[in-house]
């Protein structure tokens, strides 16, 4: 899991990085019995949490497509219609993506807290907070600006793609910001498994 916070704020690398917090988790979940109450509940509950968030990302994903693309094929259509639509309905999807990443917030502040110490905690809310105000932040700059940039794309008689691969470039760089929580929630959790070590087992929490 610290590996996956370490690349998740990277473009591109997030990939692998989710790959290897999806594998911490998993260690996690089958250790949980190791250690005393609450932290099994804690793991339970964040892995739900994960869950409903995933479930909530890829049935947006696919709702977002299949309005695109049904959009896309209904006849009489223009690309500036097509367009209204995507711009529509992209904001319906950035709001349920915001609100699966602050699921996922959460879960990753379950999983860990009962074995954290009072700095890891606190670190751990901060994290949180400065996720959620990084996100929000996104919303509300890129989608008027994605919006601008679909509007230009389809205000032709046919699709311009460049107003839209230039906005890439800005949005790559607005989701840098996403280093901050992401390297508080891996020093954090580095925090954590410090403690951890065969010579440091925190008081009250590991089982005998």
């Amino acid at each position: 899991m610290i590996v996956g916070f370490g690349l998740g704020w990277i473009p591109y690398v997030s990939i692998l990085g989710g790959l290897f917090t999806l594998v911490g988790i998993g260690f996690m979940w089958f250790g949980r019995e190791d250690y005393r109450y609450p932290h099994p509940r804690n793991v339970v509950a964040g892995g739900v949490l994960f869950v409903v968030a995933f479930l909530l990302t890829v049935g947006l994903t696919i709702w977002f497509a299949a309005a695109i693309v049904g959009a896309a094929n209904t006849s009489g259509q223009t690309s500036s219609q097509v367009g209204s639509i995507f711009t529509g309905d992209l904001l319906t999807l950035l709001v349920g993506d915001v609100v699966a990443a602050i699921l996922i917030l959460f879960a990753e502040v379950l999983i860990v807290y009962a074995l954290a110490d009072p700095v890891a905690r606190r670190v751990l809310w901060v994290a949180v907070a400065a996720q959620v105000v990084i996100s929000t932040f996104l919303v509300i700059i890129v989608y008027p600006s994605v919006s601008g940039a679909v509007q230009q794309a389809t205000s032709g008689s046919t699709i311009d793609l460049g107003p839209v691969t230039a906005l890439q470039t800005r949005i790559l760089l607005y989701s840098l910001m996403n280093a901050i929580p992401s390297l508080m929630f891996a020093y954090a959790y580095y925090r954590t498994r410090e403690r951890l070590k065969p010579e440091f087992v925190p008081l009250g929490t590991h089982s005998t």
